[in-house]
């Protein structure tokens, strides 16, 4: 897909898929539940640092 409308249902559906995979993970470790808002949110954190670091370089380029 192109265009604006399309990145942005590719990055809800990118999204979504973190998510599933997060918590499909922590239930095969044996690990408590958690809300669905909290995975959420756990996933949305670690996209931003993820994100930071990956883009912190090219900041210093410019």
């Amino acid at each position: 897909m192109s265009g604006l409308i399309g990145e942005l249902i590719e990055g809800i559906v990118d999204f979504v898929t973190d998510v599933w995979v997060a918590r499909r993970l922590r239930a095969n470790r044996g690990r408590p539940e958690r809300s669905l808002g909290d995975d959420a949110a756990k996933v949305a954190v670690l996209i931003c640092r993820c994100w930071d670091w990956a883009c912190s370089p090219w900041s210093a380029v410019r």
